[in-house]
């Protein structure tokens, strides 16, 4: 058990349940009853000038690190099945180390609040959080989300019967043309593609739990320019 809240009780991975595993740009690690942090983001929440700073910033910390600078090509360049084959040359601890590294320039980036940032606009904002609690409770239970100005991240649970991968989609096509509608604009909102970790343990829940609650202030955002919701308020 990870949590009890409200009655909910949520479940780190199992690693003897059967798993469900697909790749595309992300790989996608699945199990019904166990908690998932979800983030996605605006299709225009990374600009190129910003992508490139953030390659730039990844040579000089593997350069700090005595390691060979062409890994920012696996990061970078490579799809996530492609890029762990290639990572398997080094050490474990090595391996977090990178990853970890990689993730916290890429959050800090997202935290920069690049685009037009459309979430942030309380209709907006209202749209995207009826949508994730729409079928709170009846096909998965939420924890707690932060809607950012050009992201989102959620700690979920999906009942058994229901798969993260098509309500997810769900959330991002029928949030997207409803803020399209409200904008007048066409095109793309979101990445196409969300991000999704399975929560491994109960530090690993309480960590990231901390950060959606935190994720506004480490941004320095006011308040108005940010949703946050949990189940426990």
């Amino acid at each position: 058990m990870v949590n009890d809240s409200e009655d909910v009780n949520f479940y780190s991975f199992d690693k003897d349940a059967e798993i469900d595993i697909s790749n595309r740009s992300f790989p996608h690690w699945f199990q019904p009853g166990v908690a998932i942090f979800v983030t996605f983001r605006t299709a225009d929440s990374v600009p190129k000038d910003s992508l490139l700073l953030m390659r730039r910033k990844f040579d000089d910390w593997l350069l700090r690190q005595s390691l060979p600078i062409f890994a920012t090509e696996w990061f970078f360049d490579l799809p996530t099945d492609v890029r762990r084959e290639k990572l398997e040359v080094y050490p474990k601890n090595i391996q977090s180390k990178m990853l970890r590294e990689f993730n916290r320039l890429f959050q800090h980036t997202l935290d920069e609040c690049h685009g037009e940032c459309l979430p942030e606009k309380l209709e907006n904002s209202k749209i995207i959080s009826n949508a994730i609690r729409y079928f709170d409770g009846v096909r998965y239970d939420l924890d707690s989300f932060v809607i950012m100005p050009n992201h989102v991240h959620a700690i979920v649970q999906f009942r058994h019967g229901f798969d993260m991968r098509i309500i997810g989609q769900s959330w991002m096509r029928y949030t997207a043309r409803h803020i399209n509608m409200l904008e007048k604009r066409s095109g793309e909102l979101w990445q196409s593609e969300a991000f999704d970790h399975i929560i491994r343990s109960s530090e690993q829940f309480c960590h990231l739990r901390e950060y959606i609650r935190f994720n506004p202030m480490k941004a320095r955002l006011v308040e108005g320019r940010y949703f946050y919701w949990s189940r426990g308020l």
